[in-house]
C-alpha cells in the first residue's frame, strides 16, 4: 500500500506505463516508487542544512526523477518499430549531407564574419542546399509520423501535451498573436542609424547588442541584484552553482540539493548576463514555490516558464527600461522560430527558405526578406524542434495578461 503523497504519483504515471507496447505489471511501478522514496529519505538526512524544500516535496521530486529515468530507459528498448527506424534512417541521411561538426564550424565562421560580407562567405561554403533541404523535409515528415504513431493528430499537439500546456492557453496565444507581435514591435528601442543589413537574411537582429548602455558589467552584478531583491535566494545563494557550457539552462540536483545553472559560453557578455537573469528567475521561482509547499516539477515546464518570466520582467523593468525594450526583440525571435516550425510541421513539402523569410517578415515589421536559408544553422530547429515552445507561449501569455489586456 502506497502512502497518500506517493499514490498520486503512481496514478499519474500508471497510464503512461500501460500505454507501452510491452507487458507491464503495476506492482513493478509500486516497487520502484517505494524503493525511490526510501532512497530519498536516506539522502535527505545527509543534505547540508538549511535544505531548500520540505521532506515531502523532496521525496516526490526524487521519486519522479527515478520514474522519468526508468521511462527513458524503457523507451530505448521498447520504442518501436518501423517509424522509429525510418526516423533514424532519415536523420542519418541528413547528417551525412551536413554533419553536426561541420554545421557548427560553418556557423562559427559565418557569424564571426562582418554582416555586410556574410553573403559572400555563405556562397563560399558551396553547400548542396537543395539536397540538404530535401533531406530535412524527409526527416521532418518522419517526426510527424512518429507523433501520429503515438496517437497525436500533429507533432505540435504531442509537444503541447508533453509540456503540459493547456489548450485554453494555446488557443489564447493563437487568438492574441497579432496583438502580441504589434505590441513587441512598438516596444523596440528607437536606435539611430541601424545598419542596412540589420534586417537582412544574413543577420540575426539583436537589439540587446545595439543599445548604447547596458546596466550590468559582470555576472556578479546580477547575483548581487537578485540576492538583495529576493531574501529567499540570499538565504540559499551558497546552493547555486553557476558554470559555463554549451547551452543556458537551470536544473535542481536533488542528490545535493543545489541549483545548477549553465550559461552559454558562446554568447557575448550581454547575452550571458540576460541568460543568467532568466535562469536565476527560475531559481527564485523554485525557492518561492518550495516555501509555499508547491512542487514546481509537478506544475510542468510551461507553468515554470510563465512564473520565471514574470520575475524576469519585474527585474529588468526596475533596472533598465531600455534593456526591457531591447528584450522584446529576443521575444520576437523566439516567436518567429515557433511560427516557422508550426508552418513547417503543418506542411513540410514547401520552399523552406521562402517560409523562413516570410515568417521573419511577419514578426519584424521593418523586414523585407524574400528567401532565408539560415534555418539549417539553427540547432534547435534541426535537432530539437519546438524546443522554445513553452518559452514562446508562456512569454506571450504574460505579455498579453500583464501589459496588453487592460491598457
Amino acid at each position: 500500500m502506497l502512502p497518500k503523497n506517493l499514490k498520486t504519483i503512481y496514478e499519474e504515471y500508471l497510464p503512461v506505463y500501460q500505454s507501452r507496447p510491452k507487458l507491464f505489471k503495476p506492482d513493478k511501478l509500486r516497487a520502484l516508487i517505494l524503493k525511490s522514496a526510501k532512497e530519498a529519505k536516506t539522502n535527505y538526512e545527509k543534505l547540508n542544512r538549511p535544505i531548500t524544500c520540505s521532506k515531502n516535496i523532496y521525496i516526490r521530486i526524487w521519486v519522479r526523477r527515478a520514474i522519468d529515468k526508468d521511462l527513458v530507459s524503457r523507451s530505448t528498448h521498447d520504442t518501436s518499430p518501423k517509424h522509429f527506424t525510418s526516423l533514424l534512417k532519415s536523420s542519418s541521411e541528413y547528417f551525412l549531407l551536413l554533419p553536426e561538426k561541420k554545421r557548427h564550424q560553418i556557423k562559427r565562421k559565418f557569424f564571426a564574419t562582418p554582416p555586410e560580407k556574410r553573403k559572400e562567405v555563405w556562397g563560399s561554403f558551396n553547400l548542396p542546399f537543395k539536397k540538404i533541404e530535401k533531406s530535412f523535409i524527409k526527416m521532418t515528415t518522419e517526426r510527424i509520423k512518429l507523433a501520429s504513431k503515438q496517437g497525436y493528430d500533429s507533432y505540435l499537439s504531442m509537444l503541447l501535451d508533453k509540456n503540459k500546456i493547456p489548450q485554453t492557453e494555446y488557443k489564447s496565444f493563437v487568438k492574441n498573436n497579432k496583438k502580441i507581435i504589434q505590441y513587441c514591435n512598438q516596444q523596440l528601442p528607437d536606435i539611430n542609424n541601424l545598419a542596412t543589413w540589420f534586417y537582412s537574411e544574413f543577420n540575426q537582429p539583436c537589439f540587446i547588442c545595439q543599445i548604447p548602455k547596458f546596466p550590468f558589467k559582470t555576472i556578479d552584478n546580477v547575483i548581487d541584484l537578485f540576492t538583495s531583491k529576493y531574501k529567499v535566494l540570499n538565504r540559499f545563494k551558497h546552493k547555486v552553482d553557476i558554470k559555463l557550457g554549451n547551452n543556458s539552462q537551470m536544473f535542481y540536483k536533488e542528490d545535493k540539493d543545489i541549483f545548477k545553472i549553465i550559461i552559454n559560453r558562446n554568447n557575448n557578455i550581454r547575452h550571458r548576463i540576460t541568460d543568467l537573469i532568466h535562469e536565476l528567475s527560475h531559481v527564485v521561482n523554485y525557492l518561492q514555490s518550495f516555501s509555499r509547499g508547491i512542487n514546481p516539477l509537478e506544475k510542468g515546464s510551461y507553468w515554470r516558464e510563465k512564473e520565471a518570466f514574470k520575475i524576469e520582467l519585474s527585474v529588468i523593468k526596475k533596472v533598465s527600461p531600455l534593456l526591457l525594450k531591447a528584450s522584446f526583440g529576443e521575444i520576437l525571435r523566439i516567436l518567429w522560430r515557433l511560427s516557422f516550425e508550426t508552418e513547417l510541421y503543418k506542411n513540410p513539402n514547401q520552399d523552406l527558405s521562402k517560409l523562413y523569410a516570410k515568417t521573419f517578415n511577419q514578426y519584424f515589421k521593418k523586414a523585407k526578406q524574400k528567401r532565408n536559408p539560415l534555418y539549417i544553422l539553427d540547432d534547435w530547429i534541426i535537432l530539437q524542434p519546438f524546443m522554445t515552445l513553452t518559452h514562446a507561449i508562456a512569454q506571450s501569455q504574460v505579455i498579453y495578461e500583464k501589459l496588453i489586456k487592460n491598457r
